[in-house]
């Protein structure tokens, strides 16, 4: 962001509240924001938040100590503090709304940018699927994404704020918990491109059923162009239809854009590509390494004079072409007048009409290893891969780029623990479908010692919340597991459900807290051991990653 003081009140409802120099308020630039004093560089933008526990009015002092030329308030202030600005130069001005001042001059610097806006939502895996596409877009030029998970009406407008004018992209992560959200932020932001890396069960407690959820997410569809504009879909969602409707792609002809981790049903491609999309990638041969990080074969299918001009980008990468026909059934095999799939050689250039509308698979021979754990992480990587793509970024250039990326504190990463343990966290937060895909990782390493699930209670699952409780039990029932501790009320349930299923009930523990549970575990571990730490982020089972650590 760049913004001189005028530009500021022009672009929001703020008013100034001190007198300044005309010299004074030509000074007034600010180039980037904060809501934390500590973080106040000069020419920094203060924000005084009230919160909960803390008002950002009581640190006023201190921005101005560090250099801040404008600070926001929503209440009075003392009078020493104002002349202490207007002696420095420092604009105070006050809204009555410090979210709504944020937004405001957000939406004024979003008319700034020439950046392609790329948008995400989903139930989960959306900051790691921003990490990877932030990764993957960063091979053709400069990136500004959401740091962290700050995916709220703050943070929205907090990523736009960060972005500068040459950047060539934007990428936002945009999360919610209610009808209109997303699209009360899309009608600002205005994303080029959107995706929805699934519909799960997250915030269920609000919006009733899965349908609702897809509904919401769906919001982000609705400002796309027609004409530049993708929506990215997750093909082996089962609410990929209602996503198409509830976004009103089709009858506002926006182009789609297809990734599917499952490619076990042959005909999903051609019907989604026959449809509105133009692009479908999947994924073939998945599985995890024995210390659980996915591999896979990467395939894209589009018409031919796509594939061959990505196969001649991917060069000198092992790739092979195959013509799909036209006249596939249903199930995928060939009906009796059509002719089989069939290798197309680089060289052959005479192709009649029909093959060249013809689907046609450009399949990588070399297999992809990412450093992120689960299957579940095939359909993030896809997803990045799709818009790397997209951006025209060649295919070598998007896997090595998808390979590299690392997981985030709380979401799976490893650590080696005491006694020689192997600790995965996934602290940050947990809902019925990540707390499976935990599982599946879990249950793939290959270790001598044993497998020991730490699993706390999931948040925001309403009258839901027993029966996804003792869902997860019945299934980690069944994963090889050696130790299961349940942390909290509602994880109650975990451990029933899996009593019910046979798991043996000296195997199982269950604790009230965090630092109960860490004490239960201590002297459960032993060498060569695999740990893994999964709750709401409410539960604050990062206490027990720590204590494994020290």
């Amino acid at each position: 962001m760049q913004a001189n003081l005028q530009q500021v009140l022009s672009a929001t409802t703020a008013t100034l509240c001190n007198v300044l120099s005309d010299t004074q308020r030509a000074c007034c630039e600010v180039r980037c924001l904060s809501w934390d004093s500590r973080k106040i560089v000069p020419s920094s933008l203060y924000i005084a938040l009230v919160g909960s526990k803390v008002d950002g009015h009581d640190y006023i002092a201190d921005a101005l100590c560090a250099g801040a030329h404008i600070i926001v308030i929503t209440h009075d202030i003392p009078q020493n503090i104002l002349h202490n600005a207007t002696e420095r130069g420092c604009a105070i001005v006050r809204c009555n709304d410090a979210l709504v001042f944020v937004e405001q001059l957000a939406a004024w610097w979003r008319t700034q940018l020439s950046a392609t806006i790329v948008a995400i939502t989903g139930s989960t895996g959306k900051t790691t699927t921003k990490n990877l596409i932030a990764e993957v877009l960063g091979a053709a030029g400069s990136v500004c994404a959401t740091l962290a998970n700050q995916n709220n009406e703050l943070g929205v407008p907090n990523t736009i704020l960060r972005a500068e004018k040459d950047d060539r992209f934007v990428v936002v992560e945009m999360g919610m918990r209610g009808f209109d959200q997303i699209r009360h932020l899309c009608s600002w932001v205005k994303p080029h491109w959107a995706l929805i890396s699934n519909v799960g069960t997250s915030h269920i407690e609000l919006l009733g059923s899965r349908d609702g959820i897809a509904h919401a997410k769906s919001e982000i569809f609705e400002q796309l162009p027609a004409h530049g504009g993708r929506a990215f879909l997750n093909a082996s969602d089962d609410f990929l239809h209602q996503q198409r409707v509830y976004g009103n792609l089709e009858k506002r002809h926006v182009p789609c854009v297809y990734f599917n981790a499952d490619m076990r049903d042959a005909s999903l491609q051609r019907a989604c590509t026959e449809g509105d999309g133009v692009l479908f990638i999947g994924a073939h041969d998945v599985q995890l390494t024995a210390s659980g990080h996915a591999q896979f074969l990467l395939s894209v299918y589009a018409p031919i004079q796509r594939v061959r001009a990505l196969q001649k980008a991917a060069a000198p990468m092992e790739t092979s072409i195959t013509r799909i026909p036209s006249a596939m059934s249903a199930s995928g095999s060939t009906t009796a007048s059509a002719s089989a799939p069939c290798t197309i050689s680089e060289t052959a250039s005479v192709l009649t009409s029909d093959e060249q509308s013809d689907l046609c698979e450009l399949r990588v021979q070399q297999s992809l290893t990412l450093a992120l754990c689960g299957v579940h992480n095939v359909s993030n990587a896809l997803c990045a891969l799709a818009v790397g793509i997209e951006a025209g970024i060649s295919l070598p250039d998007c896997i090595a780029r998808v390979q590299r990326v690392q997981p985030a504190d709380g979401r799976q990463k490893i650590y080696q623990g005491v006694h020689h343990c192997t600790v995965i966290d996934d602290a940050y937060n947990a809902n019925p479908d990540s707390m499976r895909a935990a599982l599946r990782v879990l249950q793939a390493f290959n270790t001598s010692g044993k497998r020991i699930a730490v699993l706390g209670d999931m948040g925001e699952l309403g009258s839901y919340a027993v029966d996804m409780h003792r869902a997860v039990g019945t299934f980690a029932a069944h994963c090889s597991i050696d130790v299961l501790v349940c942390v909290g009320k509602n994880a109650h349930g975990i451990a029933e459900a899996a009593l019910e299923q046979g798991f043996p009930a000296c195997a199982l523990h269950t604790a009230s807290c965090a630092q109960q549970a860490l004490e239960m575990l201590k002297p459960l571990i032993s060498t060569h051991d695999v740990v893994l730490i999964k709750a709401s982020h409410s539960m604050h089972l990062e206490t027990i990653v720590k204590g494994l650590l020290n």
